[in-house]
């Protein structure tokens, strides 16, 4: 393919002087460290870019600082299954517990350090359906308030009067079975109660309609980056940082993992006892600095639901000498592991 033209492509061709600063600036940035997270539930970005395998981070704009820069913080840990033995699962803090990190951190992915997307946007949502009660069942839900007082023999007395008084509205239930029959077998015509009553009588039954709480969901959220690197280090961790969350979206096919069953023979390596390990999970932070964003939703621990990579996101592919793309635009959709609740909500600083 021809060579790239300046306005078209990166052009990673610097001068020595800027390849010294940009080697110079990359080493300050894999030299610095932070202090530990105040926020529960993120863990320490400690050496960022340095150490062993694993414990270095990817990041973009290369030259992002933990001390004045608003970024997202994404760190991977294992699957933990929550009803496993020995989990600790009692009341709110057991429940949360394994959501805000109690996992095992994976020490063979980079912590990654992106910058703020657009479209930071947050969604609660809580399920509440109108329902239609007859006039017998929210009778006998009345009365069954005595129940929850230890009253049984008042819930037994109410539950009688209750009954007792719809007898008298049987007989408009005979008759409407009867007239129904009769339409549908002459005409095929399906009436309800409700249209017989309206249009013989001019009434209809008492819906008795209430709101009613049906629970609440986990919550998702979707971020979309474009990476567009401006040097040879920024395109090389531009493409690490694609591949990182491939690998923690996906199964793994060489696990240890058995489900019930224990068996540690070496001929179960590599899958081939018939399981597969779960993909990790993620767990990302807005932060401000080194510390968690004070005045932005935090989540929980997320599940990886769907990864998208494009290397045409302005519709004309373009690559560098070196073959890098010279843009690669990736989104990222997430669903919490667990739900939130309102003490989840602090009255000031990080919080769900």
């Amino acid at each position: 393919m021809p060579a790239p033209s300046p306005e078209a492509h990166l052009n990673f061709q610097q001068s020595v002087a800027d390849q010294k600063e940009a080697a110079q600036k990359q080493a300050e940035l894999e030299s610095s460290g932070v202090t530990t997270l105040s926020f529960k539930g993120p863990s320490s970005i400690s050496k960022l870019g340095s150490g062993a395998k694993g414990s270095h981070s990817l990041r973009y704009p290369i030259d992002i600082t933990e001390d004045e820069s608003d970024y997202i913080y994404f760190e991977f840990f294992e699957y933990e299954p929550p009803f496993k033995k020995g989990s600790k699962t009692e009341g709110l803090d057991g429940y949360n517990a394994y959501s805000t990190g109690a996992g095992k951190p994976i020490d063979t992915l980079p912590k990654i350090l992106l910058y703020m997307p657009e479209g930071v946007t947050t969604s609660y949502k809580a399920d509440w359906n109108g329902k239609k009660f007859s006039n017998i069942a929210a009778g006998l839900l009345t009365s069954a308030g005595a129940i929850t007082d230890g009253d049984v023999k008042k819930f037994m007395a109410e539950t009688g009067n209750t009954v007792g008084s719809a007898f008298g509205r049987f007989a408009d239930a005979s008759t409407f079975s009867v007239v129904n029959k009769l339409i549908s077998s002459v005409t095929g015509d399906s009436l309800t109660r409700n249209d017989v009553f309206s249009s013989t009588g001019g009434a209809i039954l008492n819906p008795n309609a209430e709101l009613i709480f049906g629970g609440h969901d986990l919550r998702t959220f979707r971020v979309k980056f474009l990476l567009v690197p401006h040097n040879k280090n920024e395109a090389i961790q531009v493409d690490e940082i694609s591949r990182v969350f491939k690998k923690a979206m996906l199964p793994k096919y060489g696990t240890d993992k058995t489900g019930f069953f224990k068996n540690n023979t070496a001929d179960n390596a590599a899958g081939n006892h018939g399981w597969i390990g779960l993909p990790n999970l993620c767990r990302f932070t807005f932060m401000r600095g080194s510390n968690p964003h004070p005045y932005l939703t935090q989540y929980k621990m997320c599940a990886i639901t769907d990864y998208d990579v494009s290397y045409t996101p302005d519709g004309v592919y373009a690559s560098t000498y070196e073959g890098y793309p010279v843009a690669t635009q990736i989104e990222i959709g997430f669903i919490e592991t667990k739900l939130v609740y309102a003490e989840d909500i602090k009255d000031s600083g990080a919080s769900y």
